[in-house]
């Protein structure tokens, strides 16, 4: 179709709505085309310079966007533009009808099938109705043809998530949503969600489980241990929206199965389904996917039954005709926010309370809750769901009696969808909670923050007092553990204790009664003397002191910028410790800071001990060289705003500079880096950053600085070409064109790389970025390597000189094979390459073919390429390629694409040789020498016009070998590059006078392309 129709470009075609609108500035209509416009174009550009496969496409799009905006300014145009679409897509639809119904009739499920092989042909979602609507009036719909329906695919992660079924169902637990949403332990942290809570994020979830552990008591029992394991899983399945997605496929999987064998356990004595039955089970398959967000369609759950039917011997009626379930779909409404199914009309889910039709906030009109945009004016309903996750959020944290946090959390909201009336609701009952509690709340929170938990226990009871309803009894049980640590302590101790047993009990218990008269005995002396030393590598200034003459204090270390602090409350804290020195990293550059260091034994304190003052000069950070031919490249980050940069070189043997002013100023100095040039190649050069500030007097300040060192070279030349090739044993054979100069080491990237042919980077940026690949070398150029996993590799190769790595052709590689070449045919000059598609997800194959080598990955530059699709491929079940040269080897090689986008990948490749007419000859002969009739040596003299394939040297008594399987193998010819003469030594010990040999091929495709014979005048037989 007319893949430059705006209606297609933009996503917005739709069946049902022309989207004409009532006047040419008909504000609902504007409304969806300029917020189509605002998302293409955001997609656009991020495919322009993150996907290589859409980049032209993209940037296409991107330039006709500035001129074709008011295109669809008119209802004219408008109502013009629908109706080219339509027929566009109307005639693939015809097509598809064409082929299917060239026997006379339709099944329903081809209905379907042409739907899919219309929506991916056109980019435009083709309902099954748009399908039916088009079959012409000769053409029968059967409702099927001896179909035996579908199996239910089994989640490939799904054994991961069996070992906790069982812990779950110890508690009562359906399944970790469960747990997370009414857990038994800790008690009273309910959120009482219901279905909601399977629509949450993941990251709401993970954190939920996290404060769920965290809050566990500390007394080890068995229903604690198991809910922390059972949080701790949480934490994993939760991890992210995709953990998330496969765990939510797992649960959907389990119910499916669950009704199926319902179904099953109900038709085991009649051994029947009606149409009845059929229906209530398709419903309810329905509605389990849907309270998971899974769309299951009628005729995939109707399919799902069929299948458990035909292995079981159950006669089955169908509920399903026509290819859609139009009954069904007025039976229900569907819940938007946890996916019950409900009487059409109802305005609030009867489950979850959600209401199902939301007010528009611009227009005032009402729309289903899981809308995009508003009907009337467009108005974008994306932010409906955050704000509604918002609001849950905050009402569990009323309900901890996190007052402030519930407040910012309603905020957000508001900010999100201003006039949910859920936002006004909460903000009434947070406003009670104050009113009623006031502020002891905070006065609790803070008390043990602080293990004042004397008091927290009397807030605790005194919010108890005026909220009857309120109970936390973690809470509670976190008090009455310290206080109960320490009485223990306390009792342990006798009727003496002495300090070390008073510092114990407050840390388990601060206002412990009879504590502060023990400790105030015994106040404790203040620190020596204090120094600060400033370390502007590290960018911290690095605190030091002389202990205090009270043996267990605990220093406190505070910093006050600008002057001298006047207590120990005065100032920002840095640092609590028994030791006697800490680095404070909280800085910032160019500013006058004075430290104290106040010795302290529980709650009492000692006098201040006092620093001189100190300024910090940041030096640069992570200076990156890069030696080039004749030149030093440099890079460098982490610039203060108020500083500069400055650059001093040393040459030869001199040292580096100390302080401004010595060796010879670099003056080309932009942005974060330098280029010195004019340089002598060999030569030691040695660089000192200096980063330049400016006093509160105006005067110049330098940092102590940083240095690099390097040697400018002739830079070696980049490895050019590598060729991976996958074994039979999962290892990887390796060529490359190693380089003159330099070393040749390669790297492995999951991601992509940033990197191109001939860029120079530090060897130790290379290093710390990407795993080295141990290659075993098997010759200067050669080696071989194994993987880690199937997974997709990025291959780096790198010519190492001087701690400089040059990088070279990056490919792909992996030894994840899912597709392989079955044989290549001449079709009237054209190479026809045969295969089976890919089971695997796989959404296209690759085919790139050469004439020198087997192409390395699916992007080596020089290599000939064709991208097919599903639909390509099944028109000759084949991949066809034209204009191919005589006696010319070609090396094609398979991939199959995996993944789509961002996240696409490809398989290892399938690699086969063809070409049209024998292209070389290899010719062949056995050489002897005897003594005394006895053979005592023995080779193969091998000539060629060009390479020898992989071959086998067999030897029969009395007669010539005949196929490949006849004889005995006595010499294996591994492939041999290059046209020339090849010798191979043979073992005497296993040859014999009056011996037939033959020399054959291991592939038998070789022949298509190579002549191999025997040597003219030469006879077959040994001796």
């Amino acid at each position: 179709m007319a893949q430059d129709n705006l209606y297609v470009m933009l996503d917005i075609f739709d069946f049902d709505d022309d989207l004409v609108g009532t006047a040419d500035d008909d504000p609902r209509v504007r409304g969806i085309i300029d917020n189509a416009w605002t998302t293409k174009e955001a997609q656009w550009s991020k495919d322009k310079t993150k996907n290589a496969r859409k980049a032209s496409k993209a940037s296409n799009y991107l330039e006709q966007a500035q001129k074709r905006r008011s295109e669809l300014d008119t209802m004219q145009a408008r109502r013009d533009a629908w109706d080219a679409a339509k027929r566009s897509i109307d005639a693939v639809i015809n097509k598809q009808i064409g082929l299917f119904s060239m026997r006379g009739y339709l099944l329903t499920e081809e209905l379907g099938k042409i739907a899919e092989i219309a929506s991916k042909a056109t980019g435009v979602n083709v309902p099954v109705g748009a399908v039916q609507s088009l079959v012409p009036s000769g053409i029968e719909v059967r409702e099927h043809e001896g179909a035996q329906g579908k199996e239910l695919p089994v989640p490939k992660d799904a054994s991961k998530y069996s070992n906790t079924e069982s812990l779950l169902e110890t508690y009562h637990y359906e399944d970790l949503y469960a747990l997370l949403d009414a857990p038994q332990q800790p008690e009273g942290m309910g959120r009482g969600l219901g279905g909601k809570i399977t629509h949450q994020p993941a990251a709401t979830l993970k954190a939920w489980a996290e404060a769920d552990k965290h809050k566990l008591p500390t007394k080890s029992t068995t229903i604690v241990g198991d809910h922390n394991k059972l949080f701790q899983k949480c934490c994993d399945v939760f991890a992210d929206e995709d953990s998330k997605r496969a765990y939510d496929e797992y649960l959907a999987y389990r119910a499916l199965r669950k009704i199926i064998d319902e179904a099953a356990m109900v038709a085991s004595v009649s051994k029947k389904l009606d149409s009845a039955t059929v229906a209530g089970f398709v419903r309810k398959m329905q509605e389990s996917a849907s309270r998971l967000g899974r769309t299951l369609s009628a005729e995939d759950a109707d399919a799902y039954l069929q299948y458990m039917c035909s292995q079981k011997g159950i006669t089955y009626a169908s509920s399903v005709s026509g290819g859609t379930n139009t009954a069904a779909a007025v039976q229900y409404e569907v819940c938007p926010w946890c996916g019950a199914f409900m009487d059409p009309g109802v305005k609030s889910c009867t489950e979850c309370g959600g209401r199902i039709f939301i007010t528009c906030p611009n227009c005032g009109s009402e729309n289903r809750a899981d809308v995009k945009y508003c009907a009337k004016c467009g108005f974008d309903y994306g932010n409906l769901r955050r704000a509604q996750q918002v609001v849950d959020e905050a009402t569990g944290s009323i309900e901890a009696l996190r007052f402030d946090e519930a407040e910012q959390l309603l905020d957000t909201a508001e900010t999100l969808w201003k006039s949910m009336p859920e936002i006004a609701q909460r903000r009434t009952v947070l406003e009670a909670r104050r009113t009623q509690i006031g502020p002891l709340s905070d006065q609790l929170h803070d008390a043990i923050e602080h293990h004042a938990f004397h008091t927290a226990k009397q807030l605790y009871e005194d919010i108890g007092r005026r909220a009857p309803d309120f109970t936390d009894a973690q809470l509670l049980e976190r008090i009455n553990a310290g206080i109960a640590a320490a009485e223990t302590i306390m009792k342990q101790a006798g009727p003496t204790p002495g300090v070390d047993v008073a510092l114990r009990v407050y840390e388990a218990c601060a206002d412990y009664p009879g504590l502060s008269a023990i400790l105030a005995a015994n106040p404790p002396k203040p620190a020596g003397a204090v120094h600060v030393r400033a370390d502007g590598v590290r960018r911290a200034n690095v605190v030091s002191w002389d202990a205090s003459a009270t043996a267990d204090a605990v220093y406190k270390v505070i910093r006050k910028a600008g002057s001298r602090p006047l207590d120990e409350h005065d100032g920002d804290e840095v640092e609590r410790t028994a030791g006697t020195s800490a680095t404070d990293t909280t800085i910032e550059p160019n500013t006058v800071y004075y430290y104290a260091v106040i010795a302290t034994l529980g709650p009492l304190s000692a006098a201040m001990s006092l620093a001189e003052p100190v300024v910090n000069y940041f030096d640069v950070k992570d200076p990156q060289l890069v030696a080039e031919d004749g030149a030093i490249r440099i890079a460098w980050s982490g610039v203060p705003k108020n500083a500069d940069v400055e650059v001093w070189r040393a040459t030869g043997t001199d040292a580096p500079a100390r302080r401004p002013g010595e060796g010879d100023r670099v003056s080309n100095i932009i942005g974060g880096g330098l280029q010195d040039t004019g340089l002598r190649n060999g030569t030691a050069y040695q660089y000192t950053l200096f980063a330049v500030y400016m006093d509160a007097d105006g005067q110049r300040r330098y940092s102590q600085g940083v240095c690099v060192g390097g040697i400018p070279l002739s830079p070696p030349e980049p490895i050019e070409f590598v060729i991976p090739q996958l074994m039979p044993d999962d290892t990887f054979t390796l060529q490359w064109d190693a380089p003159n100069d330099g070393e040749s080491r390669f790297f492995l990237a999951r991601e992509d790389v940033g990197y191109s042919l001939g860029d120079s980077v530090p060897l130790r940026e290379l290093a710390s970025s990407y795993d080295e690949l141990h290659v075993v070398s098997t010759g200067p150029d050669s080696g071989t390597f194994t993987l880690p996993d199937d997974a997709v590799y990025h291959l780096i190769p790198a010519t190492v000189k001087e701690d400089t790595a040059f990088i070279g052709a990056v490919s792909t590689v992996t030894k994840r094979k899912v597709v392989s070449i079955d044989k290549i045919t001449d079709s009237s000059g054209d190479a026809v390459i045969m295969f089976d598609w890919p089971q695997a997800d796989c959404v296209r194959v690759l085919l790139a073919w050469r004439t020198d080598h087997y192409a390395s990955g699916p992007n080596e530059r020089g290599s000939s390429r064709k991208m097919v699709n599903k639909k390509t491929y099944d028109l000759l079940k084949a991949i066809k390629v034209e204009g191919l040269a005589n006696k010319t080897t070609y090396y094609f090689s398979l991939f199959a694409q995996l993944g789509e986008g961002d996240a696409i990948s490809y398989s290892a490749p399938s690699n086969r040789s063809f070409s049209f007419g024998k292209s070389d000859t290899v010719t062949y002969r056995v050489e002897t020498s005897t003594f005394l009739g006895r053979i005592r040596s023995a080779k193969l003299v091998v000539e060629s016009t060009g390479d020898v394939p992989p071959s086998e040297l067999r030897v029969s008594k009395d007669m010539v070998p005949a196929f490949a399987t006849q004889g005995a193998c006595v010499l294996e010819v591994p492939q041999q590059s290059g046209a020339g003469r090849h010798e191979f030594p043979l073992p005497p010990s296993v040859l014999r006078k009056g011996q037939c040999y033959k020399l054959f091929f291991k592939d038998d495709d070789d022949y298509n392309h190579v002549d191999l014979i025997l040597q003219a005048g030469i006879s077959p037989e040994i001796g």
